[in-house]
């Protein structure tokens, strides 16, 4: 099974640099499509797949690979720019999170006796 980070070459995020994957059912065709439907049967196709009408997709759900990585990049960026505005009151927790649970799970514990 091919999965996502299979069809991404060491320079990501260059869209440019998708490697070039044949198509199981199809040989001699190269993957170029990506169904965002998290609960498909089915993810990455080719274009034979696309057209033979084996598989059940909504056209809506099918993008490009390049554009698939495009969407995913743009959705990790957003995500970098949240974490980078944590609020300073909030800073000195999360930093400390792992010690915090220690305290907490241990007062738990004494509780439980």
């Amino acid at each position: 099974k091919i999965l996502y980070r299979d069809i991404i070459s060491p320079s990501y995020p260059n869209m440019q640099s998708a490697k070039s994957h044949s198509c199981p059912l199809h040989p001699s065709e190269t993957l170029s499509r990506v169904n965002k439907d998290p609960s498909a049967s089915k993810t990455l196709y080719c274009m034979e797949c696309v057209l033979c009408g084996e598989f059940e997709f909504n056209k809506d759900d099918m993008v490009t690979i390049p554009k698939f990585l495009e969407d995913l990049t743009k959705m990790n960026m957003s995500v970098t720019k949240i974490s980078d505005s944590v609020p300073q009151s909030l800073q000195k927790p999360l930093e400390q999170r792992e010690e915090l649970y220690s305290r907490i799970s241990a007062r738990t514990d004494e509780l439980r006796v």
